[in-house]
Parts: structure tokens; C-alpha cells; sequence
């Protein structure tokens, strides 16, 4: 059904129901949806943006160490609760760093850990 006020759209990605509606609802409908994308964008490289300054912090790693922690343990909070050992059996990650890295999130939690230069 198609006239100057109104048109015949489908909603949805599988085709989704057919309604009918007016230029102006269908603006309205597209700005909301536009805003939404956009405060989604802005919450992901928000969040982007705090996992990389926390990581900065770190002496001795740098953007490949980061990325291959990131890789190696799925997030920042797996991260966290990794332990020494964890770390040390990063491939790539010296030991002084493991032991930066594990002093910031675990601080002394596993102080029985003994202290191996790898």
C-alpha cells in the first residue's frame, strides 16, 4: 500500500511484520535508532578506552604484551584474577613484567608464591 502520506515497510532482518507508516514516523524511528548506535559506540570505546589506560600504568608493557595478555587470559578481569604462575606462563612475557602485573591486581594475596627469575 503505497500513497503520499503513507508506504508498506517491513521491520526486523528475517522480514518481520508489515506496517504501515508516514515519512515523519519513519524519520523518527530512524533517529532513535541512530541515537542508540551511537551511545553504544560511545560506551564500547569508553570502556576501550579505561582496560588500555588501567594497562598503561604497567611499567614494561607495551600495546604487543598488553594484547597478548588480553588474548592469553579473554578479558581484564580474567586478568586479574590470574595468578603468578599465570602469568609467567604468558609466551613473550618476562618475568619482572609478570610480577608488575601481578602486583597491581593481586598485590599480596599469593605472597606463599616463591619468586623465580623466567
Amino acid at each position: 500500500m503505497r500513497t503520499a502520506a503513507t508506504e508498506q515497510k517491513r521491520l526486523g532482518s528475517d522480514g518481520g511484520s508489515s506496517i504501515a507508516y508516514s515519512r515523519a514516523s519513519f524519520r523518527i524511528l530512524t533517529n532513535l535508532r541512530d541515537e542508540a548506535h551511537r551511545f553504544a559506540i560511545g560506551y564500547h570505546r569508553k570502556l576501550r578506552q579505561r582496560i588500555g589506560s588501567e594497562l598503561d600504568e604497567i611499567p614494561g608493557l607495551g600495546p604487543t604484551r598488553r594484547r597478548a595478555l588480553l588474548r592469553h587470559f579473554g578479558s581484564l578481569e580474567g586478568l586479574r584474577r590470574a595468578s603468578l604462575a599465570e602469568l609467567r606462563a604468558v609466551k613473550g612475557l618476562p618475568g619482572a613484567v609478570a610480577e608488575a602485573v601481578h602486583a597491581k591486581y593481586r598485590g599480596g594475596e599469593d605472597a606463599a608464591e616463591p619468586k623465580t627469575d623466567g
